[in-house]
């Protein structure tokens, strides 16, 4: 048992050690980029940090499970899960505007006309991916971004490494829209794998 909590104690001092994970505590309060948070906020962001419990918090989720932090980053009814997915998103789009062009949240991906996909690939008509642009490294390159949020802690993630979380996140992706970015809508694919 003993091993067990050492081992948990040590996975979450990796994933808060790493390498740009801490940039949020000496990020400017810039209002414009919700970049501000008052003290409950904070003690929440720390406790979510360090995988405490946070407290206020319903006993209960809006799906009926027991709340927990876990729970509350992984649940897809009443969990922040697309709370979380969206403010991302929504921000590296404002900021992509600011150095390209045509930005688009949310674009409508060309429909498929008999392309031989491998298997695993998204092919329904109302496939999207979170964010489009044009002129990111060249003029009038079109690049599609895809933001993947993921929970460390989650049950799913408990036996992976650190490494091993980010690369299994980016090759669900990968797996899910890059040949039809690259071969039917002739772009580039950047992805953002983040734990939160």
């Amino acid at each position: 048992m003993k091993n067990l909590h050492l081992q948990y104690i040590a996975r979450i001092l990796d994933l808060a050690s790493e390498k740009g994970v801490s940039c949020w505590l000496t990020s400017l309060p810039l209002e414009v980029y919700g970049f501000t948070m008052n003290k409950q906020e904070f003690h929440d962001c720390i406790a979510l940090r360090y995988n405490f419990k946070i407290s206020d918090v319903s006993a209960l989720c809006f799906c009926g499970q027991k709340n927990s932090i876990n729970h509350s980053l992984t649940c897809q009814k009443g969990g922040y899960t697309h709370l979380r997915h969206n403010s991302l998103r929504d921000t590296f789009a404002e900021l992509l505007s600011d150095v390209c062009k045509d930005v688009v949240t949310e674009p409508p991906l060309l429909e498929l006309s008999g392309e031989d996909l491998p298997r695993g690939s998204i092919t329904t008509a109302e496939a999207r991916l979170d964010v489009s642009a044009r002129s990111f490294w060249t003029p009038m390159d079109k690049v599609f971004t895809d933001v993947r949020i993921f929970h460390p802690h989650a049950p799913t993630n408990a036996k992976m490494s650190v490494t091993q979380m980010y690369k299994h996140h980016e090759n669900l992706k990968k797996r899910a829209y890059n040949a039809r970015v690259i071969q039917v809508e002739k772009g580039q694919r950047y992805l953002y794998t983040v734990g939160v």
